[in-house]
């Protein structure tokens, strides 16, 4: 199960043609026991490279662990703690956006995660849990204490998943906040969308997720508007053979 159809987001630096694909969100545990299905999931190909790998989990120990297993694997650059997911599996196991209730287990977490690996460790929050705990700039804080190398910020709270409007403001906030990168995230379905986050929030990075779906060379315009180019989409043939190749590759999978 490599490639396109586990691809769930790109990062996008402010340095035009700086990006990084990350992998579709693996669990911790799952590497720890070597899960044959897990191991499918983590399956690379070469044009997805520079890749970064998103680990969930609860257990400091278990996703160090991980992150020891992870060093074998050059392909990997980066791996990032996902601790914004609002899936409720997830959160029932106090994983994903339910660590952000347990500041110091997330900073546990970070702290035993850079003892396990020589790679630079992320962590992807969102602005709180729900709207009676927003906590993102604290939280964000306690992270960088613990020495995480980057935070990406979603602006909705768990409990918002991905309804309404995302707040770039605490993006804003947060990049006052700290002194380690900032990464933008939520609502960037277009080049301007992107230019506007990077002018309002002064972020480092953006971070496109659901903007991809249906229109895959955003990530091309992204980069042609920072660097002052004319916006020029694919014409209609290349389209059609742009969803053919994803269609067979997904068919492969």
């Amino acid at each position: 199960m490599a490639g396109v159809t586990d691809i769930t987001f790109r990062i996008i630096c402010k340095k035009a043609g700086c990006g990084l694909t990350y992998t579709e969100m693996i669990t911790a545990r799952g590497i720890f026991h070597k899960n044959k299905r897990t191991v499918r999931m983590m399956a690379i190909l070469p044009e997805e490279k520079p890749v970064a790998i998103q680990l969930y989990g609860s257990e400091p120990e278990i996703i160090a662990k991980a992150c020891e297993k992870l060093n074998e694997n050059s392909d990997i650059c980066l791996i990032d703690i996902n601790m914004g997911c609002p899936t409720k599996k997830v959160v029932r196991r106090g994983e994903g956006v339910a660590l952000m209730k347990n500041p110091k287990l997330a900073a546990d977490i970070i702290r035993e995660a850079k003892k396990g690996t020589n790679k630079p460790v992320t962590a992807k929050i969102r602005k709180g849990f729900d709207a009676t705990s927003i906590n993102a700039i604290d939280f964000a804080k306690e992270l960088e204490d613990a020495g995480v190398d980057a935070i990406t910020i979603h602006g909705r709270t768990g409990a918002q998943k991905y309804e309404g409007p995302a707040d770039w403001d605490i993006i804003k906030e947060i990049k006052k906040a700290v002194k380690i990168p900032v990464i933008g995230n939520g609502d960037i379905f277009s080049a301007s969308d992107a230019l506007r986050m990077f002018h309002l929030t002064g972020c480092d990075g953006i971070m496109v997720a659901r903007g991809a779906i249906g229109h895959p060379w955003i990530f091309h315009e992204i980069n042609q508007v920072l660097k002052g180019e004319d916006i020029i989409s694919p014409i209609e043939n290349e389209q059609v053979r742009l969803f053919d190749e994803h269609l067979q590759r997904t068919i492969k999978c």
